[in-house]
């Protein structure tokens, strides 16, 4: 995460630097982005950029993980039912809600593809990048257990990360795909995952 002296920037000069290493990022993926190339556009020093961040990497999650926020406003928390076609229809609803914000911003798509090319997460890393992922699919099960619409023969934590993958794979390949598909197969992008992970954790 950012150091101290980026938090002392102006306003100002924090949104710049953000901005052009999102498009940058959005742009040409990770390994593609130069960091050359932010810094010189954002107008800093390279000698300026390594008091802000401690690498490519750092700066990365510092774009990523607050362009991930709004998905996180549209999901907000797991309905509670009381039996399981309304388990599902609820989250159904907030997939289409945040597939429709993702479909809806280029940036988010370029950087959400941007993660098949991210090599070098550590766990701290990790933790910053998937630790709400976890903590939002930790609910679903508990929430879809306890109604009956979610598999009780696995440990909750295999249950999350095979979830976790699954959502990953799809949003990875949709990025990847999203300008040369048409609206009908757009379409069926919610409902082909939730069918996919209802396959893989019902009772």
């Amino acid at each position: 995460m950012p150091k101290q002296r980026f938090q002392r920037l102006s306003s100002e000069k924090q949104e710049r630097i953000l901005k052009v290493a999102a498009e940058e990022f959005a742009t040409h993926g990770f390994d593609g982005a130069s960091y050359n190339q932010i810094i010189e556009r954002a107008g800093v020093s390279k000698g300026a950029m390594y008091y802000y961040f401690e690498d490519k990497l750092d700066l990365y999650l510092t774009v990523l993980i607050p362009a991930l926020e709004p998905l996180w406003d549209v999901l907000g928390e797991v309905p509670e039912v009381s039996e399981p076609e309304a388990f599902w229809g609820g989250i159904a609803e907030r997939f289409e809600l945040a597939m429709a914000l993702f479909l809806g911003s280029p940036s988010l798509i370029g950087l959400v593809k941007s993660l098949a090319g991210v090599r070098g997460l550590g766990e701290a890393e990790l933790h910053a990048l998937y630790g709400r992922v976890y903590g939002w699919l930790a609910q679903l099960v508990a929430v879809g257990q306890g109604v009956g619409a979610v598999r009780t023969d696995l440990p909750p934590e295999l249950l999350i990360q095979l979830v976790a993958a699954m959502g990953e794979a799809h949003d990875l390949w949709l990025a990847q795909r999203v300008e040369s598909l048409s609206a009908a197969e757009l379409a069926q992008t919610v409902p082909r995952l939730m069918d996919l992970i209802r396959r893989m954790v019902r009772p």
